[in-house]
């Protein structure tokens, strides 16, 4: 079969060549790939969304239900607190307090036969001491009580009631209960009187309780 071609090449379809019809095609192609990757993901994010949102009123739910257990640990939780509150304010109140029982049970208990108790105190006196807090370098005052037991003894006067006053003070410094609460006891004063005719000896000693604060 002859062909005669005597448009000379002009009029024949050219030969198609496929790498120039897909360079052709990639600007047509891109919009159209962004758009399915778009709609992807949008896809994705709407399940996800919806999953997030099915937990989260799915945990909604449960609180609701736990609403009135909430409550009730919320208000046990608070008067917990209170009450720690008020335990710590009864402990800094007890540490301005003493328990003047034992003591005054081993002062009595401890007299010797050759002296009397004419007279036994028992002052206080209510202080405010500076105080420089270690961390904040702030300073504050706080309230400092100091106490004594002040006690007279009697008995004629002679070497017998000044050796019967010294054993006296002894037991005092040996008892367990003062010892824990003095700091130190002594000798304040001594005078002598005369009662019926007699000379009689007194002595005033002083016990100095730790200070409380």
């Amino acid at each position: 079969m002859f062909t005669i071609d005597l448009l000379k090449g002009q009029g024949l379809p050219r030969k198609s060549q496929p790498v120039v019809i897909a360079l052709a095609a990639i600007p047509f192609l891109i919009p159209v790939l962004a758009a399915i990757a778009t709609a992807a993901c949008w896809q994705f994010n709407h399940h996800e969304i919806a999953s997030k949102k099915s937990v989260i009123d799915d945990n909604l739910k449960k609180v609701a239900e736990c609403q009135a257990d909430l409550d009730t640990y919320a208000q046990t939780q608070r008067k917990i607190a209170e009450i720690n509150q008020q335990f710590g304010e009864v402990a800094k109140a007890l540490n301005l307090r003493i328990q003047a029982t034992p003591l005054l049970t081993d002062i009595v208990a401890a007299i010797p036969d050759l002296l009397i108790l004419t007279e036994l105190k028992m002052p206080r006196s209510d202080l405010q001491e500076k105080v420089t807090d270690e961390k904040t370098q702030n300073l504050t005052y706080v309230k400092v009580v100091q106490r004594k037991i002040i006690l007279s003894v009697a008995g004629l006067s002679n070497p017998s009631t000044d050796q019967s006053v010294q054993t006296y003070i002894q037991s005092l410094r040996q008892s367990a209960a003062i010892s824990r609460a003095a700091q130190d006891i002594g000798i304040a004063a001594r005078k002598a009187l005369t009662i019926d005719g007699q000379s009689m000896a007194v002595y005033e000693i002083e016990c100095v309780l730790k200070e409380q604060k």
